[in-house]
């Protein structure tokens, strides 16, 4: 959970997960910012170190660095995100950061028939 550090009621976002208990593999299937917290925050802050930041992407990118993180000290070797393709812009640009921070595409998990245990695991549409 991310919160405001102008007011720790004001909750700007999470990420969930889990570590497999059958291998060291951290598997990361939800992540949310919420942009009007995000904009109450810019607001309330008092000490002036929300000027050059604080984009809905930073403090997502900062969560999942944060879970990547904690499945490394955590004993994981390998990390699995969804990035579910529900609005065009959405997905490609969290593709693209994944991919900045050194991840690699799998494959694309679509509607189709063969991609029913993928979406049985991750969830989605």
């Amino acid at each position: 959970v991310a919160r405001s550090m102008s007011n720790s009621t004001n909750v700007l976002g999470y990420c969930a997960g889990f570590i497999r208990p059958t291998g060291s593999i951290l598997h990361m299937d939800t992540m949310e910012v919420f942009r009007p917290a995000l904009k109450r925050a810019r607001e309330e802050d008092t000490t002036g170190k929300f000027t050059n930041g604080g984009t809905i992407f930073g403090v997502g990118l900062l969560l999942g660095l944060l879970c990547i993180r904690h499945g490394m000290n955590n004993g994981c070797r390998k990390v699995e995100f969804l990035a579910i393709d529900d609005g065009d812009r959405q997905h490609v640009i969290l593709v693209r950061h994944y991919r900045r921070l050194g991840l690699k595409v799998v494959r694309y998990v679509g509607d189709g028939l063969l991609d029913v245990p993928d979406r049985m695991v991750w969830g989605g549409r």
